[in-house]
């Protein structure tokens, strides 16, 4: 679809910019809530008063700059020309949370704090926007999967209906598909709750971001095989093989931590 929407003032609004913003907010709001209790709990500043100011005012730049990079370099029909051309749309997760950490890591260098510090309380409010964001690919008529031809499964979850023709490598009609926007949405507000409780519960920094790594690339692996309009560099499905990279560098933090943890407690005894 034409990025459904409303006009203001005479300039065209859409409904998925709305909704991409209304998850941002959430995501700083939980992410003030969460520094705050953090602080109550460890009864000391465990994280400084303008925290949240500072991650945003330098991951949501670096996100969207990002997101739109990754997005115009990979999608055949883009150059980096397009990298203005905003109102066009498109743009890619992957690269909003590829170069917003590398911004979290320079706070972290100017602040003198642990990377992971700021990380693992970033990717609870992440994977929560990431899930409200998805709606905004429902309104769209966009992220969806392959076709659903059995009439069983042609309804909502399960599948979404896509009008029109959709002009592009898999060349095909309108009609039935799975709705992979609502099964990732479903699997991120999961997440959310999972790697709440952990940030919670957890006395190791890390932790929480290495979970993030591992399970986000899971889902969205697993999501790419039955996907459509994937980013492609030749043959190869980009947001698969970044999924696949997140695993591993997940599963190597989490062993990090725990052979750090076990010398610890080792030269303790």
């Amino acid at each position: 679809m034409d990025n459904p929407g409303f006009r203001f003032f005479g300039i065209h609004i859409a409904y998925y910019g709305v909704i991409l913003t209304f998850a941002i907010l959430v995501a700083c709001a939980m992410c003030f809530y969460l520094t705050n209790l953090k602080n109550k709990r460890e009864g000391s500043e465990v994280y400084y008063k303008d925290v949240v100011f500072d991650m945003a005012l330098i991951i949501i730049p670096l996100g969207i700059i990002g997101a739109r990079v990754m997005f115009v370099i990979f999608d055949p029909n883009h150059t980096l020309l397009d990298f203005f051309d905003f109102r066009s749309g498109g743009i890619a997760i992957y690269g909003a949370i590829i170069l917003g950490a590398l911004g979290l890591a320079i706070l972290a260098l100017i602040k003198k704090k642990s990377f992971f510090l700021f990380a693992d309380v970033v990717v609870v409010c992440l994977i929560l926007a990431q899930a409200i964001g998805r709606w905004g690919n429902f309104v769209n008529g966009e992220v969806y999967g392959v076709a659903i031809t059995n009439s069983a499964f042609q309804w909502f979850p399960i599948a979404v209906f896509i009008e029109g023709w959709c002009c592009d490598l898999h060349g095909y009609l309108g009609g039935w598909h799975l709705a992979t926007f609502f099964i990732e949405s479903m699997f991120n507000f999961a997440g959310f709750a999972l790697l709440l409780y952990i940030f919670l519960k957890s006395k190791h920094l890390g932790i929480t971001c290495a979970v993030y790594l591992i399970f986000y690339g899971v889902v969205r692996a697993m999501l790419e095989t039955v996907r459509l309009h994937n980013l492609m560099i030749g043959s190869l499905q980009i947001s698969f093989l970044i999924s696949l990279i997140s695993i591993v560098a997940g599963a190597i933090i989490l062993v990090t931590i725990y052979y750090k943890n076990k010398q610890q407690l080792e030269g303790v005894k």
